[in-house]
């Protein structure tokens, strides 16, 4: 299992240092935006891995049906990323139910990952699409690794990765 807590805690200080950089390299022709793109996009991969890995046993058997069509027949840990987001928003009223349950001192008061959390990672998912399959407008590069930056930053400031990284904590000791 991933460490969520920790791959959270490094992108954010990574954002920190790419945003600099690419501010530095703002008018130069570069290829800086695409390392730094390539970094966070696989840095999201295994925050939102660790995220389902930890997720996905408390989701009840009646869900089952539900997570099989987003996978595709795909085991958990072969899921693209869009796959692991939609399986995540399929799953928030499930999750909710029994984090509140089996988690009270985390005090969840509304939907685990609810409409902003959902928006945020479709446009994530969006963002990361558009860069792996070079969809990238040339002049917006930098201005788009901006933004997918920023995106992270948020998604690892959510309550869906604090809780994660928590349940993840109370889990190993």
């Amino acid at each position: 299992m991933g460490d969520v807590k920790a791959i959270s805690e490094e992108l954010i200080a990574s954002i920190a240092r790419w945003e600099r950089e690419l501010q530095e390299a703002c008018g130069m022709r570069s290829t800086l935006w695409f390392g730094i793109m390539q970094k966070c996009c696989d840095s999201l991969e295994r925050l939102l891995k660790g995220c389902l890995e930890i997720f996905l046993p408390y989701v009840e058997v009646t869900c089952s049906e539900l997570v099989w069509s987003i996978a595709e027949g795909k085991p958990p840990e072969r899921l693209t990323l869009g796959q692991r987001v939609s399986m995540l928003v399929a799953l928030d009223h499930e999750l909710t139910r029994r984090l509140r349950q089996d988690y009270p001192q985390f005090k969840i008061e509304a939907r685990l990952i609810g409409r902003r959390t959902k928006k945020l990672l479709e446009r994530i998912s969006r963002a990361r699409n558009d860069f792996e399959h070079a969809r990238l407008e040339h002049d917006s590069h930098v201005e788009r690794a901006m933004e997918l930056l920023s995106l992270t930053q948020q998604l690892c400031q959510s309550e869906l990765v604090k809780t994660a990284g928590e349940i993840e904590k109370s889990s190993k000791g």
